[in-house]
């Protein structure tokens, strides 16, 4: 599912779009130091009268050593590639 990506240059500039976006009657869900690629981010994930889901995102590092492949939106919530799912892989 795809999903769109704008990204801000601090922590306080995420949470006051999700603010933001609250009081219009858009309700954010919030994910904090979550790992995305080779980065470390906090954000926030909307979703748009169209059914679009945004993610608003500040990254705190870039140089993590572990790869985490990046959570895709569905109806609003990310959801992890089927490769992270608990049950793969074991």
């Amino acid at each position: 599912p795809e999903h769109y990506g704008i990204q801000v240059q601090t922590t306080e500039t995420v949470r006051y779009w999700a603010e933001r976006m609250e009081k219009a009657g858009y309700p954010g869900r919030w994910e904090t130091q979550v790992h995305c690629c080779y980065a470390e981010q906090d954000k926030v994930w909307v979703q748009d009268p169209d059914g679009r889901s945004w993610e608003i995102f500040m990254v705190l590092r870039d140089d993590s050593e572990t790869y985490a492949p990046p959570a895709v939106a569905q109806h609003g919530k990310a959801v992890a590639d089927a490769c992270c799912a608990p049950t793969c892989c074991t």
